[in-house]
């Protein structure tokens, strides 16, 4: 709920797409930390959801780890607006290849650091 500040699904990669999709509604607007490491190695499905979820944190968020998530299509990435994330301090994408600089630089409102 909306007391919710940490997420650690790391190497849940068995999430069913249901599951994520579940997610779409969810409103974590003091969430300031995410590790969804390896979630969306082998499939996508029920990414958009998760990360709609976590849009909704916007500056509350610190730290981003979709570390081996490769599987995230950039369309997710796309549908989420502008400077949603800029306090991001950490943002690990190794291996998310449909995330480019320029889409990462957008999502956190110019930040091209991490």
């Amino acid at each position: 709920g909306p007391s919710l500040k940490k997420l650690d699904l790391q190497f849940c990669k068995k999430i069913p797409a249901e599951a994520w999709k579940k997610l779409g509604d969810a409103q974590w607007p003091n969430l300031q930390e995410v590790n969804l490491q390896y979630c969306f190695q082998e499939n996508g499905a029920g990414a958009a959801e998760a990360l709609q979820a976590v849009a909704s944190a916007g500056p509350s968020l610190t730290k981003l780890n979709l570390y081996h998530c490769g599987k995230i299509p950039a369309e997710v990435f796309a549908a989420i607006p502008a400077g949603t994330w800029p306090n991001l301090a950490t943002f690990d994408t190794y291996e998310v290849n449909s995330l480019t600089y320029k889409e990462k630089a957008r999502l956190t409102g110019g930040r091209r650091q991490f």
